[in-house]
């Protein structure tokens, strides 16, 4: 095989990827043809599980040759590697953990994204004491919606105390009436006599 020189590295042309894995272009090679330079892309792929890997030269890329796409001067290498995963920091592992039950919980890890080295994942764990916020188990909505509820039912409440008292002046004065009625009719009339 023959390996051409490379004059510099172009770290301008680092392109992380979405899911790990970075792109890194080295230009400005040794003269090829036509007074240009040689050209390497380096692809890293992230694969946790390939830590000893080599890189291998691509000749097709997707369903074309790669002269085809970008030219006779420039070298494709694709690496699938651990290498090409970020390192794991503590924004790589989401906590799951079941709810709270008399005041114990268990917890356990997974990873968010794929990362190699860095932080390790930690470790799960049985009983840990947790307490209850009763601002979490509601979502903002709930708390509009509750005291929205809240108010109307002080309407309602007002609504029926004051009808409870009308009835209730209502009720008194036609017990006043009644008795009053009673009266007239049992007192006996000066014309009669």
């Amino acid at each position: 095989k023959e390996y051409r020189a490379l004059s510099s590295y172009d770290s301008s042309g680092i392109l992380w990827r979405a899911g790990g894995g970075f792109t890194v272009v080295m230009s400005d090679g040794a003269p090829c043809k036509a007074g240009a330079r040689w050209e390497t892309r380096l692809y890293m792929v992230c694969d946790k599980s390939k830590v000893e890997s080599e890189p291998q030269y691509l000749t097709i890329c997707g369903d074309d040759k790669c002269k085809e796409i970008a030219g006779e001067c420039v070298r494709h290498v694709l690496w699938e590697s651990a290498v090409g995963c970020p390192l794991c920091t503590s924004s790589s592992f989401v906590e799951l953990g079941t709810a709270c039950v008399r005041g114990v919980r268990n917890v356990s890890y997974e990873y968010a994204q794929e990362c190699y080295g860095g932080m390790p994942l930690p470790a799960d764990a049985s009983n840990v004491r947790c307490t209850v916020d009763i601002g979490e188990l509601f979502t903002t909505a709930d708390k509009v919606a509750m005291g929205f509820m809240g108010i109307l039912a002080i309407i309602v409440i007002f609504i029926l105390a004051e009808r409870a008292l009308l009835y209730k002046r209502l009720y008194s004065r036609y017990k006043t009436m009644q008795l009053n009625a009673g009266r007239s009719r049992a007192a006996p009339q000066n014309d009669d006599l």
